[in-house]
């Protein structure tokens, strides 16, 4: 499977810019990267790199200057999980044979007899990922949220 830390990251990454939008005090100020990377525990590094992908997908918008930072660039009902994943440059890929050939995963390019419950793994992931919104997933807050504190924003 080809699902890594970039997606994922992202996706959490992503969660904390719906939690600002949707925080009163916050009112709409755009969100540090230094704030993120403290809250999920990422390198700021790596999410610089993640964010740069995000930015030129469109779903988030930087903010320069002081005060700066970044905020959602669509509505998160609009943004799928999936979308997140993409623009981060995860694969949704599960079985052996590359997308460049999808005759087989073996040398004489037959299929193996499990290919076809990769594949619809693989299918059933992609559709999951791309009916969940990040609107759906802050819509049932998880107990970090109560002790996380946006004011230092």
């Amino acid at each position: 499977m080809h699902l890594g830390t970039k997606g994922r990251y992202a996706v959490m990454a992503m969660i904390e810019l719906v939690a600002a939008e949707k925080n009163q005090e916050h009112e709409g100020r755009p969100i540090p990267l230094s704030l993120i990377a403290a809250h999920q525990e990422i390198s700021i590094l790596y999410l610089e790199q993640i964010f740069s992908k995000l930015r030129k997908k469109g779903l988030v918008r930087s903010i320069r200057g002081v005060g700066g930072g970044y905020v959602l660039g669509k509505p998160p009902h609009k943004i799928s999980v999936a979308d997140v994943m993409e623009a981060a440059e995860e694969s949704f890929h599960i079985t052996r044979c590359t997308p460049q050939n999808k005759k087989g995963c073996l040398r004489n390019q037959m299929r193996c007899q499990v290919h076809h419950v990769w594949e619809e793994l693989e299918r059933r992931l992609y559709d999951y990922l791309h009916s969940l919104s990040l609107a759906e997933i802050y819509q049932n807050p998880r107990e970090y949220e109560q002790n996380r504190n946006l004011k230092d924003a």
